[in-house]
C-alpha cells in the first residue's frame, strides 16, 4: 500500500498506533489520556457484532456431514443461518477492519504475532495446529508461512479462509472432491488466501487449485452465494484476529466475487486440456488481487 495511514509505523512494534478512522497518529502511551488526536475511548476488548438471525434446527444436517471419521467431529454441530439473515454492510465491515487494526496497533501486537508462537515457527505448519474453527458456524481459518524463496518477499505469511461444507445449501454440489470423498479429513471449501506483509497489513487476495487445501471445490457462483455465511467471530483464537477476518471478507466481497470467477475461468481452461486431473496437481495459484486498504476505506468515505 502507498504510504499507508493504516500502516505508518502502527504495527511494527515501535510504540506508535494509528487512529485510523481520522487518519491521525497517536502515541499508544498517550492513548489513555484526552488529546485532540486520540480516540474518545479505548477500543473495546470485544467489538460489537452485527445482528444475525439463526435457525437452531440442527436436524437439517446428517451425522455423516458432521463427520464421524473427521477429527473435527469434536466441534459442535453447525448453526444453520436463515436465508434472510442480516448481512454486514461494507461500511460496517470497514469500520471493524479499522477498529481491529487500530486496537492491534495500540497493543503493539500485529496480526501474525497474535497467531504464531513466540519462537520456533515452522514453515508450512498450520497455526493454530488444528485450525481456528468457529463453534457456531464451523467456518475456519489458519495462518502459515512459506519458506523464503517460495513466497513473495513482501509477504510474511497468509491466512487460508474456509466455509464448512455443512454451511452450503447443497453440500453434494461440489465440482471436485478430495480423493477420500466422504471419508475426507476435512469437510471444507476454500474461499481465498489472504497475504499479510511484514507489518501485519493485508496486501493481496489469491485463489488456489483444489489440491492445495484438499477442499471440496464448489463453483464460484456457489461460494459467492454463501460468502455472507463466513463468520469466525467465535473461534477460540485471538478475538481481534477473528473479527478482522470476518469483516475483511464482507468488506471485499465484490473483489472476491471477481477473483472466484477468474479462478473458475482458469480451471475451465486447465480442465479442457488435462481433464479432471487438472484439479489435482500443479497450477497452485489461479488468480490474485492486490489490496490497497487505504484506497478501499477512503472510497467508502471513512478516511
Amino acid at each position: 500500500m502507498r504510504g499507508s495511514r493504516l500502516r505508518g509505523q502502527a504495527l511494527c512494534g515501535c510504540g506508535m498506533c494509528c487512529e485510523a478512522l481520522r487518519g491521525k497518529a497517536v502515541c499508544s502511551k498517550a492513548a489513555s489520556r484526552p488529546s485532540s488526536c486520540s480516540p474518545s475511548r479505548s477500543p473495546p476488548s470485544r467489538l460489537s457484532k452485527p445482528v444475525i438471525r439463526i435457525c437452531p434446527d440442527l436436524s437439517l444436517w446428517t451425522a455423516r456431514l458432521d463427520g464421524r471419521n473427521d477429527r473435527r467431529c469434536v466441534d459442535p454441530p453447525p448453526v444453520i443461518m436463515r436465508a434472510g439473515w442480516i448481512m454486514m454492510t461494507q461500511v460496517e465491515a470497514a469500520r471493524i477492519v479499522v477498529e481491529t487494526i487500530t486496537a492491534m496497533a495500540q497493543e503493539g501486537q500485529p496480526l501474525m504475532q497474535r497467531v504464531l508462537p513466540t519462537s520456533d515457527v515452522q514453515f508450512w505448519e498450520h497455526y493454530p495446529d488444528d485450525d481456528a474453527r468457529d463453534r457456531e458456524t464451523r467456518s475456519r481459518w489458519y495462518y502459515h508461512v512459506h519458506a523464503p524463496g517460495d513466497r513473495d518477499p513482501a509477504e510474511h505469511g497468509h491466512f487460508h479462509l474456509f466455509l464448512h461444507r455443512s454451511q452450503m445449501d447443497d453440500p453434494a454440489a461440489a465440482m471436485a472432491e478430495p480423493a477420500d470423498g466422504e471419508e475426507a479429513q476435512a469437510f471444507v471449501t476454500h474461499i481465498a488466501g489472504l497475504s499479510i506483509d511484514h507489518q501485519g497489513i493485508p496486501i493481496a487476495w489469491f485463489t488456489t487449485n483444489r489440491w492445495v487445501t484438499d477442499e471440496f471445490l464448489y463453483s464460484a457462483d456457489t461460494i459467492i452465494a454463501h460468502l455472507d455465511r463466513y463468520n469466525v467471530d467465535a473461534t477460540p483464537e485471538d478475538d481481534l484476529v477473528n473479527r478482522f477476518l470476518t469483516a475483511i471478507v464482507a468488506l471485499y466481497r465484490p473483489e472476491l466475487t471477481d477473483l472466484l470467477h477468474e479462478r473458475d475461468a482458469a480451471l475451465a481452461e486447465l480442465v479442457k486440456v488435462g481433464g479432471p486431473k487438472a484439479y489435482e496437481a500443479d497450477n497452485d495459484v489461479l488468480a490474485t488481487c492486490p489490496i490497497d486498504l487505504d484506497a478501499k476505506i477512503e472510497a467508502l468515505g471513512l478516511l
